[in-house]
């Protein structure tokens, strides 16, 4: 298959004039360019063969406008002039859910209503593309259209219109559509990066902050090498806080490579007449929507632009040009309850990029109509807000999706400063007679903690110790520390010089803690980690298992579900066999199923699950309890890594074949009291590695590489495993052998360990071959 191998270098002119919000406060942004211009766009829609549409029940909906389409499939409508690819949704007149997108071509002059501009239009829905220009757009499509991927996406799409049209762009009808649209996203940026392991991290970023420099007569200039807003406070010394300014974003790139994502740019220059004296300037890009009001907070001003910019330009991605509203006024037209809050602190803290983004999506489908009539002051028969509501419900999926299949690379231009760069500076400048004479730079402290241990349950105390904290200026015995355990942006402690504390939680769960460290400049600090309390114990009555054969010709999985007392059903206390043709329609219900995927299967296994794997780590991550069981190259000779499965949380595994696996916290209830070596022949074939942070960890192997291990994945609880359990049940080897795993994994996810005990394995001593086959 053709690939195109180039890498973009072009300048890009100003995309969005948010950084003209810029001066002191509490001025209020030039009114910027006048509204967009308007156009008709037409044409005649396409239907799907084999589906049950009707074009006469259709409504095509523009951002300026809506219209019927006609029982032909023409449709006129009223839009916005565009200098890039823009989407027209048919909506169905009686459920409005959007069924079928057009694309305008604005080198063309036309709209293409059909399924492969449906397809196009999911691949163009793609965060990555917001800094690119339209020619950067065309080839990226164009290489789209070349992937095995977008050919699969078609395929899906037609089978969801004949299906269910109304359901046809439903995420929750059709995860494998979005993981269709994602993959082809994905391979058509590799096809148009640079060197690189996809989706590697770069090492050595710059992250640094605005800087301040001397300019003629009173002015002083803030330098930004950053992609987002920053705000300054300047406060005059002895003085209060005397007037904020907006620390404008660069609007320029002069190179731009899409995947690994790479681009240069120029800083950008704002000046500030300052004045004679000695001042203290804070400058900061803190997200914090409990101030998203406080236009005149350094804080809520880098809020309240940045959360504009960030509107922009998702609206922009498929508008293809908006107009420049007062971005003063936002926080006029939209609402962020509490929940919202909690949910973006928490983003904020950890720097998840994607996971801000989608919780983003999210709120502008709220607030879709707000932010429709904050961009065009004024109401235009709905069409607006619903255009927007549908295009960031259809975003937010592929966000989701892109964090799901481990596909997000965070270092994207804008969205990675937003969150990932320095968070604020202070600077304490001195100038003489419009001259800067002294200017000493206080960076804020670098937070870092310790949990010990890392996992446990409810009556376990957790030990945080934030020994590893430090600052540029001041000692460690200066600094102060807080606590937030839950990360829900209420700290629960104050602020204290003592860098250890203990916590324990009266719950079952996931919990993110912060720590906040301050220095004595009054700049802060923030770091996260995650800690799993009883994990996933209990969580589910029905049990579903994958499996085409039995793993190394033994029944040994179903004999540990009917012990626990499960029969065979589709109710509660039942379960049910399924094979690897069926993952792609099985139901799988949170809060009910445990789904295990066994051991020791075929290619075409392992094949069939990488087609629909974001099912699975969707239900994971929507509630669902799921044991997967990763340890290939067994009899069946079946193999991940040839199927390109990502296992949920984004876990890699490592061909490692050990004998002997040890007991990483016998402190646990799945592990309590089985001996701390344990061994087997062989007693693990994969190391689990890129585990999520608080990940808990219950064996490792000869190297101290993780083999048996538990984590949270959004709402849900994934067990991942490369020990070949059913043969280690079966067929005992050793002394000290690992019959007892397997029960205690089924048992665990039902609760049912203290109620039924542990079924007794079959104790058949074995010297034939080992669970390679030999």
């Amino acid at each position: 298959m053709c690939r195109l191998a180039l890498r973009f270098f072009v300048v890009l002119l100003p995309l969005l004039a948010v950084a003209s919000c810029g001066g002191d406060s509490p001025g209020t942004p030039d009114p910027g360019p006048p509204p967009l211009a308007f156009e008709t766009r037409e044409g005649v829609l396409e239907l799907p063969a084999g589906s049950a549409l009707a074009a006469e029940d259709l409504v095509v909906t523009s951002f300026a406008g809506q219209a019927d389409v006609g029982a032909d499939g023409a449709f006129s409508v009223r839009s916005c002039v565009a200098t890039k690819h823009q989407l027209l949704f048919f909506r169905d007149r009686t459920s409005g859910r959007p069924v079928m997108i057009g694309v305008y071509d604005p080198a063309l002059g036309t709209v293409q209503a059909d399924v492969h501009s449906t397809a196009d239009a999911m691949v163009l829905l793609n965060p990555y593309l917001v800094y690119a220009t339209q020619p950067q757009r065309a080839q990226y499509l164009a290489a789209a259209r070349l992937t095995n991927s977008y050919d699969l996406l078609l395929d899906k799409l037609n089978a969801a219109w004949a299906a269910d049209p109304t359901s046809a762009l439903d995420y929750d009808a059709d995860p494998t559509l979005f993981q269709a649209a994602v993959q082809a996203m994905r391979e058509a940026m590799e096809s148009l990066g640079g060197a690189g392991a996809p989706g590697l991290k770069r090492i050595g970023i710059d992250r640094s902050p605005p800087t301040i420099e001397d300019r003629d007569g009173a002015d002083v200039a803030f330098i930004n090498p950053r992609h987002c807003n920053y705000a300054a406070g300047v406060y005059p010394v002895p003085g209060d806080l005397d007037h904020v300014l907006t620390v404008n974003r660069r609007e320029t790139i002069v190179s731009l490579q899409l995947w690994p994502p790479d681009f240069t740019t120029d800083p950008e220059e704002t000046l500030h007449a300052l004045g004679d004296g000695l001042f203290k300037i804070f400058v900061t890009r803190e997200i914090d929507y409990g101030k998203f009001t406080e236009w005149d907070d350094p804080v809520g001003r880098a809020t309240i632009t940045n959360t504009a910019q960030v509107a922009l330009y998702i609206i922009e991605l498929v508008v293809g040009e908006v107009p420049w509203p007062n971005i003063v006024t936002l926080p006029r037209y939209i609402h962020i309850d509490v929940a919202d809050v909690a949910i973006f602190a928490k983003a904020t803290n950890e720097g998840d990029v994607i996971g801000y983004l989608t919780q983003f999506c999210k709120l502008l489908v709220a607030n879709a109509e707000g932010f429709a009539y904050w961009i065009w002051q004024e109401y235009n028969d709905g069409a607006a807000h619903l255009f927007i509501s549908q295009a960031a419900n259809i975003l937010s999926k592929v966000t989701l999706v892109f964090e799901l299949l481990g596909a997000a690379n965070d270092e994207g231009p804008f969205f990675w400063d937003l969150l990932l760069a320095d968070r604020e500076v202070t600077y304490t400048i001195r100038q003489t007679n419009g001259v800067i004479v002294s200017n000493e730079v206080n960076a804020p402290p670098t937070a870092a903690f310790t949990i010990f241990p890392p996992a446990g349950i409810v009556e376990t105390v957790f030990a945080m110790d934030a020994a590893a904290s430090a600052d540029d200026h001041d000692e460690h015995a200066e600094l102060q520390f807080r606590w937030d355990w839950d990360s829900d942006g209420v700290w629960d402690t104050g602020w204290s010089s003592a860098d250890e504390a203990t916590h324990s939680w009266s719950e079952t769960g996931s919990y993110t803690v912060t720590l906040a460290v301050m220095d004595t400049g009054g700049l802060s600090g923030t770091a996260s980690h995650v800690v799993n309390v009883g994990g996933g114990a209990g969580t589910a009555d029905h049990v579903k298992i994958f499996q085409d054969q039995l793993p190394w010709n033994t029944n040994a999985l179903v004999q540990n579900v009917q012990a626990l007392g499960f029969t065979p059903g589709t109710g509660p206390d039942t379960y049910e066999i399924f094979s690897s043709a069926q993952m792609a329609t099985t139901p799988l219900v949170p809060g009910e199923d445990l789904v295990i995927i066994a051991n020791d299967q075929a290619q075409l296994f392992y094949n069939n699950y990488a087609a629909s794997q974001v099912r699975f780590t969707n239900f994971v991550h929507g509630g669902g309890a799921l044991l997967w069981e990763a340890c290939d190259e067994g009899w069946a000779n079946g193999s991940l890594a040839a199927a390109g499965v990502m296992l949920p949380g984004n876990l890699t595994t490592q061909v490692d074949f050990d004998y002997t696996n040890f007991v990483a916290n016998q402190a646990l209830p799945v592990v309590a009291g089985l001996p701390a070596s344990m061994d087997h022949n062989f007693a693990s074939h994969e190391a689990l590695l890129n585990l999520p942070d608080g990940a808990t960890v219950y064996c490792v192997n000869e190297e101290g590489e993780p083999t048996l291990v538990e984590f949270n994945l959004g709402s849900g609880w994934c067990v991942v495993t490369g020990q070949p359990l059913e043969h280690q049940f079966t067929y005992i080897y050793g002394a000290s052998d690992m019959e007892h795993l397997l029960p205690r994994l089924v048992s665990y996810f039902t609760g049912r360990m203290a109620a039924k005990g542990l079924p007794a394995p079959v104790r058949t001593l074995r010297t034939g071959p080992d669970s390679r086959g030999r």
